[in-house]
C-alpha cells in the first residue's frame, strides 16, 4: 500500500469486485465454481487493505465494491482512498482505449462517458454517438446479470 496517494483533480477513482472477462471459453460448473472461489479469495485480500486505508467497515467496503463505486478526486480524498488532490487537470491528448475500457463497467458516471465520447478519435473527427446502442446496453446488462447469478451460485437453467 502506498504511503501517500495523490490524485489529479480531473481524475475518477472506481472500486469494484474482482472480475474476469471470458470470451469464447468452455466453462463447466466445476470451473465456474472455482472461478467464483478464486474471485472471492481476491476480494477477501483487497477488502482489508481498503479498510486499513479508509477506516471504513469491511461491510461498507464490500458493498462499495459490489456496487462498482465511482468517486471524483475530491470524494476519493473524503473517503480516504487518496490523501491529496493535485491541480492541473487531464491532458487533452486522449486514447480511444479508455472508452473501450469504460464499456466494461455498468455504472460509469454519465459525465465521464460524455467526455470520453467527445474525444477526437481520428484527426478531424469527433465521436458524439453513444458508445453502445440502447439494444447493446440491454444485451450487455442481461449478460452481466446472468454471469453474476452464475458466480453467486443462484443460476438455475
Amino acid at each position: 500500500m502506498a504511503s501517500r496517494v495523490r490524485i489529479l483533480d480531473s481524475a475518477y477513482m472506481m472500486i469494484h469486485d474482482p472480475a474476469v472477462v471470458v470470451m469464447m471459453a468452455y466453462l463447466d460448473i466445476e470451473m465456474l465454481g472455482k472461478l467464483r472461489d478464486d474471485l472471492k479469495t481476491i476480494k477477501d485480500g483487497i477488502v482489508p487493505v481498503y479498510v486499513e486505508r479508509t477506516g471504513m467497515s469491511q461491510e461498507k467496503i464490500s458493498r462499495m465494491m459490489a456496487d462498482e463505486t465511482w468517486m471524483s478526486a475530491q470524494q476519493a480524498v473524503e473517503f480516504g482512498f487518496a490523501d491529496e488532490v493535485l491541480n492541473g487537470g487531464q491532458s487533452q491528448v486522449q486514447n480511444v482505449a479508455y472508452v473501450n475500457c469504460l464499456n466494461q463497467y455498468a455504472h460509469v458516471p454519465l459525465d465521464l462517458m460524455r467526455a470520453m465520447n467527445a474525444i477526437n478519435v481520428l484527426p478531424g473527427t469527433v465521436s458524439s454517438e453513444p458508445v453502445w446502442s440502447a439494444e447493446q446496453e440491454r444485451e450487455a446488462q442481461t449478460l452481466r446479470e446472468r454471469i453474476t447469478k452464475i458466480l453467486k451460485g443462484d443460476y438455475h437453467a
